[in-house]
């Protein structure tokens, strides 16, 4: 048997990122690292015709790409010196009957989501090679007003469509203590909704919604400006200026159908509910300014999530909403303790559970969890249900499950409490709780006194079934109702 002494897979992605920065500067390439000992390298952008017909991307086979019939002689000149820098580690060992493999490599000239694009000689792609420390150029537009520490921005789109962006100056202090209130007022009151760093609103909006978003702006952060139009130009932000540093918030699981598995605001509780061992998986990290990234995996082999994070550092910072931010993101974990001091208002408490199928047949109404969870109608493992919770003001939240599997309904309340505190409806008046009603409070249901009428109707509801059915066991027991109603008409 033949062993050789080879580089660490999880080193590998850095020394060809380095590579190919040094070798192909103006290209853009796609070098990432799954299911632990995969390599996949993608070629997106180049100067040179990639395809010799009308075809966008394709898949390279490592060991034939001379042989590739889809590949121009430059491409496959590339992408055969990709594999031979690869190629010295790509096995551990080998002998006569066997190959053990340091890591398996996938190859592709474009991908699905990104076909390849050739650009000119003399210029550069967007954000050429790995480690441009520069930020996208790409237009903001015209520039419309200052609005509390935010610039406000429009711009048109190449397919026409009208966009506006409010960026937050680095100068603004980031008001955290009512950040979720923030988001949730300006997007009901304004249609602006945060995300990539910015509050952004496509279409074409009148003067009163921007003097709406100014006013909230106004309120919640100290002002730059008095939100009118400058006479000049805003001055751009200065290189020196510190950025802010946000940590994790919460972490989220989900499974391989995109079903969420657990959400976790500590590392702690993360810990002790972390994937299975040979389970697809997929990992959302929140951050204290709302900011969110997912991360694909196939095969959960790490003991801690402090574990976990430290193996994805290239890979998170070499992202490009990460890298090209106006803040800082720091992989560890907020442990500041909740925002005190809440207005102080009455709590809305669970006053109902109703159970349905996803169909809409109701299976049960419940007044407190321990008739839920001792109800012989249960939910069944692995059946498609709706959850409505019905609050003592009558405001209703209805949750789809497409598989069941709680214990108990104190178990799913825990799975979606991050949720359900984050929704638009709720997050923005802190006045529901996902607690039961006090047992003092909570209102029996009397049975309803039937009159003759309503005996008398259902006999009329139950013949008119009888004109259509063929069945004879349907109709035996539908006959048998009848019966038993005429009894009960002789004592009313």
């Amino acid at each position: 048997m033949s062993s050789y002494n080879v580089v660490d897979v999880v080193e590998i992605p850095k020394l060809l990122r380095e590579y190919i920065k040094k070798k192909y500067p103006n290209y853009k390439f796609s070098v990432t690292r799954t299911n632990y000992n995969r390599i996949d390298v993608d070629l997106l952008e180049a100067d040179f015709d990639a395809f010799v017909s009308n075809v966008k991307y394709t898949g390279v086979n490592p060991f034939y790409i001379q042989n590739d019939s889809n590949l121009t002689d430059d491409a496959k000149k590339v992408m055969q010196d990709i594999y031979n820098f690869l190629a010295p580690n790509e096995l551990r060992s080998d002998d006569k009957y066997h190959k053990n493999y340091n890591f398996y490599l996938t190859l592709h000239v474009g991908t699905y989501q990104k076909p390849y694009k050739k650009i000119d000689k003399k210029s550069s792609p967007s954000k050429g090679g790995f480690s441009s420390s520069t930020p996208p150029k790409y237009d903001k537009g015209t520039f419309i007003r200052t609005c509390g520490g935010w610039e406000l921005f429009k711009a048109t789109t190449k397919n026409g469509k009208v966009v506006y962006n409010a960026y937050k100056l680095a100068s603004t202090p980031l008001n955290k203590l009512e950040w979720n209130v923030i988001k949730g007022d300006i997007y009901t009151q304004t249609g602006f909704k945060y995300q990539y760093n910015a509050f952004t609103k496509w279409g074409e909006i009148d003067d009163k919604r921007i003097d709406r978003l100014c006013e909230l702006l106004d309120k919640y952060y100290t002002s730059q400006g008095t939100g009118n139009v400058p006479t000049q130009t805003p001055t751009t932000q200065s290189p020196t200026t510190p950025k802010q540093f946000e940590q994790i918030e919460s972490i989220s699981f989900y499974n391989k159908v995109g079903f969420i598995t657990g959400r976790y605001e500590t590392f702690e509780k993360c810990n002790k509910n972390l994937p299975k061992l040979s389970n697809e998986y997929q990992v959302k990290l929140r951050f204290s300014d709302g900011f969110e990234i997912k991360f694909d995996g196939n095969y959960w082999h790490y003991k801690s999530i402090e574990e976990f994070l430290k193996e994805l550092i290239p890979e998170f910072y070499e992202n490009e909403l990460v890298k090209n931010s106006d803040v800082s993101y720091l992989l560890v974990e907020d442990t500041t303790p909740p925002t005190p001091n809440l207005p102080k208002v009455d709590k809305f408490k669970i006053d109902m559970i109703i159970l349905s199928y996803s169909f809409g047949y109701v299976i049960g109404r419940y007044l407190n969890f321990e008739d839920f969870n001792r109800s012989d109608k249960f939910p069944k493992y692995g059946m498609n249900y709706i959850i409505e919770f019905k609050f003592t003001d009558g405001f209703i939240k209805s949750y789809h499950i497409d598989n069941w599997m709680y214990e108990s309904i104190e178990k799913f309340i825990d799975s979606i409490s991050a949720e359900f505190y984050l929704d638009i409806n709720i997050k923005n008046r802190f006045d529901y709780e996902l607690i039961e009603k006090n047992s003092n409070l909570t209102q029996q249901i009397t049975p309803k006194v039937l009159t003759k009428d309503d005996y008398q109707r259902r006999i009329k509801g139950i013949e008119a079934l009888l004109k259509f059915e063929t069945n004879q066991e349907k109709i035996d027991k539908f006959n048998r109702k009848i019966k038993g109603i005429n009894a009960l008409l002789k004592f009313s």
